[in-house]
C-alpha cells in the first residue's frame, strides 16, 4: 500500500477551527498515513488528535515559513512513506483529492500531482508559465503536462524519491515565490506534472493589497528578486517592466503608501542589478 505522508502549515489558528481537520482526522485515525502540523503561530497549542499514532505536532514561533516545515516532513517521512501532501490553512481540502493523491501511480517522470484551486469563481493555480506569470496566465486544464506551468504549494502531490535526489525544499525561498522556484527546477529537469480532475478553493490574500501587511509584501518583492535574478533571469527585464507598472497601478489605487514605497524601491534596485 502507498504511504502518504502530510505536512499542513498553520499560522495564528487552532487545529479546531481548520477547514483541513475532518478530512485529515479520519485519514490519520483509519491508518492511511501519517500528517505533520507544522505551526508557525506565536504560541503553542494542545489538542487531543495530536497524540494520534501517526500525527506529529511541532511549534515553531520563529516562523520559518514553509520551506523549513517541508523539510522536516521529508525527514520524518523517512522510508516508510513514498510520497508528501502539501497543505496550507487556506485550501479547503477534499476527500476525493486526498484518495487521489493516495492511489496515484507515481512515475520518475511525473513526480507531481497538483489540483486545479479557485479563488470564487477564478482558477488560481497552476497556470501557464512558458511566458512571464502574472493575472493574465492561461489556467491549465486536467492532464499531463511536460511544458512549463506553476502550482502554488498547497495541494501539491510530490514523489519523496524525487525530493531526496534534488536535496528537498530551497530554504532560501522561506515563503513567497517557493512554489515558482520548485516549478521551474521540475520544468528544466525535464519532468512532467499531473494536473487532477478534482478541483477545490483556496484562499489567495495576496490578491488583494489590503489584505497584505508591508512586512509580507516585502516577502513577497525579495522572493521575487531573488527569482529573477537568480533563477529565471530570462525574465528579469519582463519583472522589470512589471515592477514598474504595478508601482504606478498601487500609487493610484493603495492607500498604505508604504506598499508603493516599497515597490518603488524593488523596482530601482533591479534596475541596479547586472545582467
Amino acid at each position: 500500500m502507498n504511504r502518504l505522508f502530510v505536512v499542513v502549515v498553520l499560522y495564528r489558528q487552532r487545529w479546531q477551527e481548520s477547514p483541513l481537520l475532518p478530512v485529515l482526522e479520519d485519514f490519520c485515525k483509519n491508518g492511511q498515513g501519517s500528517l505533520l502540523v507544522y505551526d508557525n503561530s506565536p504560541a503553542a497549542q494542545e489538542d487531543p488528535f495530536f497524540l494520534t499514532e501517526g500525527v506529529y505536532y511541532l511549534h515553531n514561533d520563529k516562523n520559518p515559513g514553509l520551506a523549513t516545515a517541508y523539510n522536516k516532513a521529508i525527514q520524518l517521512a523517512g522510508t516508510t512513506h513514498d510520497r508528501l501532501l502539501l497543505l496550507d490553512q487556506d485550501t479547503l481540502l477534499s476527500k476525493a483529492y486526498l484518495d487521489e493523491v493516495i492511489c496515484w501511480n507515481i512515475s520518475e517522470d511525473v513526480p507531481v500531482i497538483v489540483p486545479r484551486l479557485f479563488a470564487g469563481d477564478r482558477q488560481v493555480s497552476p497556470l501557464m508559465a512558458a511566458e512571464y506569470i502574472g493575472r493574465n496566465s492561461l489556467p491549465v486544464t486536467p492532464g499531463v503536462y511536460y511544458e512549463r506551468l506553476m502550482a502554488v504549494n498547497s495541494g501539491c502531490g510530490v514523489s519523496l524519491a524525487y525530493l531526496k535526489e534534488t536535496g528537498g525544499f530551497n530554504e532560501s525561498f522561506p515563503l513567497d515565490f517557493l512554489d515558482h522556484w520548485f516549478f521551474f527546477r521540475l520544468f528544466t529537469a525535464g519532468k512532467g506534472v499531473r494536473v487532477s480532475q478534482k478541483a477545490m478553493q483556496h484562499e489567495l490574500s495576496v490578491l488583494d493589497y489590503r489584505n497584505v501587511t508591508p512586512q509580507r509584501y516585502q516577502s513577497i518583492l525579495s522572493g521575487e528578486y531573488l527569482f529573477y535574478t537568480k533563477y529565471d533571469s530570462a525574465c528579469s527585464k519582463r519583472h522589470q517592466k512589471q515592477l514598474f507598472l504595478r508601482m504606478i497601478k498601487q500609487f493610484i489605487t493603495v492607500k498604505d503608501r508604504r506598499i508603493w514605497k516599497l515597490t518603488q524601491q524593488a523596482y530601482l534596485k533591479l534596475r541596479r542589478s547586472p545582467d
